[in-house]
This record gives C-alpha cells, sequence and structure tokens, in this order.
C-alpha cells in the first residue's frame, strides 16, 4: 500500500514490512536485503532505523543481533493508523465499484455463506480453497472474503490467517503460490513481509510436524525437495540450515517432542549431518530438559502424596531414562 502510493524506495518498503508482520524478528541482514540497498550507506540506512524508533532489539542468536518493529515507538504508532487509514480507503473503493458496477450478481457458490454459523477455521480453510483455485480479480476475492467477513475485519490478518490452509493439497507449493498470487493484487509485498525472518520456523514446523503444518519432513531427500519447491513455486530464497537448525533449539515445545520422542533427533541428525556443533548443542539442551523433568517428578515423591501419584511418577522417570540412553547414544 505505501509503495503503491510513495514509490519503490528502501526506506518505504521497509517501514511497508515492518508494518504487515510486526510480530516477526529479524536480523541485520534481513532488513537491509529488504531495503534492497548496499554499499557505504548501509549501515548509516540501519542506524537510522533504530535512531527513529521503527526497530528494537530483541534477541542475540550467536553472534547474530535480532530486531522486530517497535510497535510502541510514537513514529510506529503514526505510521500503523496511516496504513490502516489507506486500506480502509482502498477496500472501500473496491466496494464501491462492485455495488455499483454491472455484472456484480452474487456468487451462488458462497451465497448461503452466512446462512449458518462456522468457526475461523473453517471460514479461513474456505476461502483458501478459492483462493488456490484458480488466479482471481480483486473483485472476485474481495466476493469471496466479504462472503464471511465483514468490512471491518483487518484484510491483511485474514489473508495471513488463511495462508496456512492454502498448503492444504498434494502440491502444497503449487497451492501456495497461486494463493500469495491473488493476495498480491492487494499487498503486493505480502509475501516477503511473510517470510522473511518467519521461513526458518516453517521449516522447522515441518520436520517437527508441528499441528497445523501441511508438509511433513521426514529425511534428507524430502529436506532437499522441500527447499526445492520452495524455492521454484515461491520464487523465494529457502532459509540457511543452520537457522532452522536454531529455531529448532528455540523450540521448547519441539525440545519436549524430542525428549519423548528421540526419533525427531535422529531425524533432525539425518537432515543436517555436516552441523556437527549445532547438533552437539541441540543435544545438550534436550539432555538439559531431561534432568529438569526428572528433577520435577522426583520432587513429587513426598511421604504425604498418594501411592498412585508415587507409582505414576516412577513410571514416568523409568520411561525418560529409557529415552534418554537412546539420545545420548544418538
Amino acid at each position: 500500500m505505501l509503495t503503491e502510493i510513495f514509490g519503490n524506495h528502501p526506506q518505504v518498503k521497509v517501514i511497508e514490512f515492518l508494518l504487515s508482520n510486526p510480530h516477526s524478528e529479524y536480523s541485520e541482514e534481513d532488513l537491509l536485503e529488504c531495503a534492497e540497498i548496499g554499499g557505504n550507506s548501509l549501515q548509516e540506512f540501519f542506524n537510522k532505523l533504530k535512531d527513529c524508533g521503527l526497530i528494537k532489539p530483541t534477541r542475540m542468536v550467536e553472534d547474530a543481533q535480532f530486531y522486530s518493529a517497535d510497535m510502541e515507538s510514537p513514529t510506529m504508532r503514526a505510521l500503523k493508523a496511516f496504513q490502516a487509514k489507506l486500506k480502509q480507503i482502498d477496500v472501500e473503493k473496491e466496494v464501491d465499484t462492485m455495488e455499483g458496477g454491472a455484472g456484480s450478481e452474487e456468487n451462488p457458490e458462497i451465497s448461503s455463506a452466512n446462512d449458518q454459523p462456522l468457526s475461523k477455521s473453517k471460514k479461513n480453510r474456505v476461502i483458501a480453497e478459492h483462493l488456490t483455485a484458480n488466479e482471481l480479480t480483486r473483485k472476485e476475492i474481495l466476493s469471496v472474503v466479504e462472503s464471511y467477513y465483514s468490512d471491518d475485519d483487518d484484510l491483511y490478518n485474514i489473508f495471513k490467517n488463511t495462508l496456512t490452509f492454502a498448503f492444504a493439497s498434494d502440491e502444497p507449493f503449487k497451492t501456495a503460490s497461486t494463493y500469495l498470487n491473488n493476495v498480491s493484487k492487494f499487498y503486493p509485498h505480502f509475501k516477503k513481509s511473510i517470510f522473511y525472518g518467519s521461513n526458518a520456523s516453517m521449516f522447522k514446523n515441518m520436520i517437527m510436524e508441528k499441528k497445523g503444518s501441511h508438509i511433513k519432513v521426514k529425511n534428507r531427500e524430502e529436506y532437499r525437495r522441500a527447499q526445492e519447491e520452495f524455492s521454484r513455486e515461491l520464487d523465494l530464497k529457502p532459509p540457511k540450515s543452520v537457522n532452522v537448525l536454531n529455531a529448532i533449539m528455540d523450540d521448547k515445545n519441539g525440545i519436549q517432542k524430542i525428549m519423548y520422542d528421540p526419533d525427531y533427533y535422529l531425524r533432525i541428525k539425518n537432515i543436517f549431518p555436516s552441523y556437527v556443533s549445532e547438533l552437539q548443542r541441540l543435544k545438550i539442551i534436550v539432555l538439559r530438559s531431561f534432568e529438569e523433568e526428572i528433577e520435577g517428578l522426583e520432587a513429587k515423591k513426598q511421604p504425604e502424596v498418594m501411592g498412585e501419584v508415587i507409582e505414576s511418577a516412577n513410571r514416568i522417570i523409568k520411561e525418560l531414562e529409557a529415552k534418554k540412553e537412546i539420545l545420548e547414544r544418538g
């Protein structure tokens, strides 16, 4: 939206990028790549982002500092309000055109959508089915969305929350590509704003079979295929393997999953065999989680506790120790 009005300048692109995905984290390299600038102006530009209150530091990963949009700063609050107003005006224009133009018959396939209440998940799934089937016009896309959501709902967030269902097919990257092409008619930088800083997390979810991830990666060959299809269909660079490993190590739920099923560690080891130091760090993190879990269970074994509780704790401890041995040998 901002680039459509003010041009494809580095500063405008970065502001639109941050506003579009305010809760993601980005390295300095991610932000500078988004701006597509280089040379002597690189560091000066990055310092300006910090000085103007557009970004704030979040955490360190090894020697890399990560940042996120500083949505509490006066500058970002004002920019967010301005962008929201522009979106509202744009959607109102589109609705006016639909209502006053010829051939604006209601789509019979979805006209009864509001006859019965649907869950948000179901609404998003149906919207994704329409937006992944074919390339649509802006008018057709709005017709689909407005059958399930009101004008007060944020269009960007609807597209963002629906994206996961775009991968629910036999050719997930291809259907996602069609979906993203449709969404780009409203938000030209939607794809970059979603996947910059989060594509490592996406690949992590594929490997760890996170609920809601429609792509499963169980070995090195499947990982390479996913990288190739991600690059070919979405026209994006796949994440660096070290970033995927870091995402796994930063995911507490993922660590818990490895702890209770060490086969996930063997899977990760199969996919990233050359990343010896990262695999060792991952093993140490999981082993530490074993110790904490076992200590917590041991603490439950107090004299005043019922015998069934103690028996259950002993059983779980025994299972965890067996799994810990598998991990130590892996």
